[in-house]
């Protein structure tokens, strides 16, 4: 079942503003923002703006690799001032990104959280509201004439917080053991991807299908180009399902286009998988299409 992004201002203003809106069971409270303040290869800091009229206010601090999570809490008890210090982050990464948001706790009851935290620059209002309008348009474009649709499975990156496979990593010999395991789906790593994200996406033209010849014999071209707004961010070894046929692709690299550094469009070139990898298990798993 695949579940469409409601049309909405607010919709827009999240997805270009790529400040995300995970599916959470918490709301989220209006105007509550916060910042990040990294230090690289050290720490996190993480400042929120209160409000007057919370009584007795406490938080949790949550964080997460994929906009849509899951999240984990950091803090063991609830914290009572705005700033929040993670030094469990590895922000080292080129490609791995940090996303948090915080929990306020007001009298007793949880009222609601934060946008989502994230390390990025911030446009003047004379851009912002250009930028909004750009992917308020191409998300028309997307849904109504272009766009097929699809959902987005964030790869857990690397060492980011999470536990080498249990069923085929081989932690002397440091490899895997098997190769089509349900487990991590290839990555060596727990889950190997995070909850889908539902999205659009227009594809190019699909390649020549006439094999081509290579050093090691005849080769199927498979490789093709997509495009899709600002949010979700994509990365490299990310993996696009198309509900239509159900393909799976492999993201091999992302082109984006910018509005004063800030992301408003994202090109893709991808790879489609053949129907006997072990990525296509990732259909039968919960949160994937019914994402």
């Amino acid at each position: 079942m695949f579940i469409e992004p409601a049309i909405t201002p607010a919709y827009f203003s999240y997805l270009n503003t790529r400040s995300g809106e995970p599916i959470l069971n918490t709301p989220v409270l209006d105007g509550f923002k916060g910042r990040m303040y990294p230090f690289w290869y050290e720490n996190c800091r993480i400042t929120w703006f209160p409000r007057t009229s919370w009584i007795n206010p406490q938080y949790n601090i949550y964080r997460s690799g994929s906009e849509n999570g899951p999240f984990t809490k950091l803090n063991a008890a609830p914290v009572t001032g705005n700033t929040y210090n993670d030094f469990t982050t590895n922000m080292a990464s080129k490609y791995a990104h940090d996303l948090y948001y915080v929990e306020v706790i007001s009298n007793g009851n949880i009222v609601g959280r934060s946008e989502i935290i994230k390390n990025e620059r911030k446009l003047e209002m004379w851009h912002q509201l250009r930028a909004v309008e750009i992917n308020r348009r191409e998300w028309i474009l997307l849904t109504r004439f272009s766009g097929m649709k699809c959902i987005l499975l964030k790869h857990v990156k690397y060492g980011k917080y999470n536990y080498r496979c249990p069923e085929c990593w081989d932690d002397v010999n440091k490899l895997v053991r098997k190769d089509r395991c349900t487990t991590c789906y290839g990555t060596s790593y727990e889950g190997g991807y995070y909850k889908g994200i539902p999205t659009m996406f227009q594809f190019d033209n699909e390649p020549n299908k006439e094999d081509a010849l290579a050093p090691e014999g005849t080769m199927e071209p498979a490789d093709t180009t997509a495009w899709t707004i600002a949010y979700p961010e994509i990365d490299v070894n990310d993996l696009i399902v198309r509900v239509d046929d159900y393909r799976i692709f492999r993201v091999q690299s992302v082109q984006n286009t910018s509005l004063r550094s800030y992301i408003i469009r994202q090109m893709v070139r991808v790879t489609s998988l053949p129907f006997t990898d072990i990525e296509y298990k990732l259909l039968e798993r919960e949160g994937v299409l019914n994402a």
